[in-house]
């Protein structure tokens, strides 16, 4: 077993990174700090369209996007998919060197990418180079069966190839590791959760943001509105809540056919953009007073929530659908009050209860208190050194 202080280079791949905004950019983040706290050397590889303007001199836009303009469509896509190898080839190469332990990690590939890596690790040093691949939802979720069995394939393709020790599969949540266990045949750990922003930033500031005097009580359905993340669940409850003159002011994106406010007398709706920014969005979290995510059962069952989390680490209080992820963590603070099966009038019951009990208020401090601590820098840091040493 290698030493608790042997230096390591962490590479990080991230082909979806385009902005600052989003988990694909706090991947890097996190990760580049904890990289740091450890003392090891860190690249990461990102598109070489992102649109960030000024990166970190460790970050490298070289990850291909290039498309041909004319031609058939299989042509463009086998041409699409020989510039990302090409690419991802180059990195890797000019980043890894015989003598040094290296850690190759990605947590978002689809067939072709991960196919580019596996071409690319035949040509690299293998006895120091560890590759690790973060699932953070059930592989035919968004995926064809045959997609996930292609991933099956390549795991033993991918541990073939380097020493056993140094191939590892990672998840996020610890109700998808065992059904990941049993579909793949391979052990997997537990990561920590990377949230979409700084989660001690985030609740620092918002001390600082003065909340309006307000005599509806603020919800806020926070991120994009779609029929996975309850928008027709939340239209039934806009109507109920405008029917019985509850005082509530709404906060979404824009839904469906619910786009004309003079339609509410007692209600209030705002519209937000689906992608705020950061300091729109910080300021949006300290003048919410509940979050709403009515989340799809089957979609989010063993699937984790960065605005869930952010919530949490906020101190803010959650309404979440039963059956999932999110209500799994809320139990374990005796929260189980904040999950519903979302009937209209349950809802009203639920927000007015969480205004107004003190117990419930302590238990999401505790649990606030906790998330900080276990998704701090210096834990991602604590996993990486515990999963590159053991």
């Amino acid at each position: 077993m290698p030493h608790a202080t042997e230096k390591y280079k962490l590479l990080v791949l991230s082909p979806n990174l385009e902005t600052n905004l989003g988990h694909f950019f706090s991947y890097c983040k996190t990760l580049q700090e904890a990289a740091k706290i450890n003392g090891w050397e860190f690249a990461a590889a990102i598109p070489e369209n992102c649109q960030i303007n000024t990166t970190p001199s460790s970050w490298y836009k070289i990850l291909s996007t290039s498309t041909l303009k004319y031609g058939p469509r299989f042509i463009k896509r086998i041409y699409n998919k020989f510039c990302y190898r090409r690419s991802l080839s180059k990195f890797l190469a000019s980043h890894i060197l015989p003598g040094q332990k290296t850690i190759i990690f990605t947590e978002h590939f689809s067939r072709h990418r991960l196919r580019a890596l596996l071409y690319s690790l035949f040509f690299l040093p293998k006895k120091n180079t560890s590759v690790w691949l973060l699932y953070r939802d059930y592989p035919t979720n968004y995926r064809l069966t045959k997609d996930a069995l292609f991933f099956k394939k390549c795991h033993f393709f991918i541990a073939s190839i380097l020493k056993k020790s140094n191939f590892r599969l990672l998840t996020d949540c610890d109700l998808l590791q065992s059904p990941l266990q049993t579909f793949f045949g391979r052990d997997f750990s537990l990561f920590p959760i990377i949230e979409p922003l700084s989660l001690t930033h985030k609740t620092s500031s918002l001390h600082n943001i003065p909340s309006p005097p307000k005599n509806k009580t603020v919800c806020w359905l926070a991120g994009r509105s779609n029929k996975e993340k309850g928008s027709d669940i939340i239209e039934k409850i806009f109507y109920h809540c405008e029917s019985h003159k509850v005082p509530i002011h709404f906060i979404t994106s824009k839904i469906l056919d619910v786009h004309a406010q003079h339609r509410f007398h007692y209600i209030d709706i705002s519209f937000l953009p689906e992608i705020l920014s950061t300091s729109a969005y910080i300021e949006q979290f300290a003048r919410t007073d509940v979050f709403l995510i009515p989340y799809c059962k089957n979609h989010y069952k063993w699937k984790t929530s960065g605005v869930f989390v952010e919530a949490i680490a906020a101190g803010k209080p959650v309404l979440v659908t039963e059956g999932t992820w999110m209500a799994h963590e809320l139990q374990k603070f005796d929260l189980h009050k904040l999950i519903t099966s979302w009937d209209a009038e349950d809802i009203i019951k639920k927000i007015s209860f969480i205004r107004n009990n003190q117990e419930t208020k302590e238990n999401i401090r505790l649990m606030q208190q906790h998330y900080l601590n276990e998704y701090s820098a210096t834990a991602f840091a604590a996993a990486l050194q515990k999963l590159a040493t053991s």
